[in-house]
């Protein structure tokens, strides 16, 4: 009788024992996921985390959401609404008639542009990485870009790769 119950208890401590293993190399991929799968439920989360150091799960969890087009909307939305540029939006209430915003990220900052029939009516460079967003600029598409949130305003958002002088 005693046979069986030894075989068990060794196959059961084998087998916690390739868990125990398995768990210990995967836990930095079982971290991405779970911080993945909150920024899926709750967008906003993304505010909390983008600033995570590189190669942290909090940090790859934002890389693989923002490559997809949920991600990218939300990463948008982030940088537009919770960024120096909706300041600039804001504190220039008597450029509000101009519905066309461009905005042209840089290696290290931006710059913004309030645009009324063709003419740039404002203006403001800034030399500040644009943190905690600048690691994620590269997923965001060039091209126009509305948001319901302000309704009426169309953002041109463009790239320039060098920096600025």
């Amino acid at each position: 009788m005693n046979k069986p119950k030894g075989i068990l208890v060794t196959v059961l401590a084998g087998g916690c024992a390739v868990l125990a293993v398995y768990v210990a190399v995967s836990w930095g991929e079982l971290a991405t996921q779970y911080h993945l799968r909150h920024l899926r439920s709750m967008p906003d989360y993304i505010d909390q985390i983008a600033a995570s150091p590189e190669g942290t799960p909090t940090h790859n969890a934002v890389v693989q959401y923002v490559q997809t087009t949920q991600g990218r909307r939300v990463l948008e939305k982030a940088i537009l609404l919770r960024s120096p540029v909706h300041d600039l939006i804001r504190e220039n209430p008597l450029h509000s008639y101009a519905r066309t915003v461009s905005v042209e990220f840089l290696e290290r900052g931006f710059v913004f542009q309030r645009i009324f029939k063709g003419i740039i009516i404002f203006e403001e460079r800034s030399r500040d990485p644009f943190h905690p967003w600048q690691p994620f600029l590269e997923y965001i598409q060039p091209g126009e870009l509305r948001l319901p949130e302000m309704p009426g305003l169309v953002f041109k958002i463009w790239f320039h790769k060098e920096k600025m002088n």
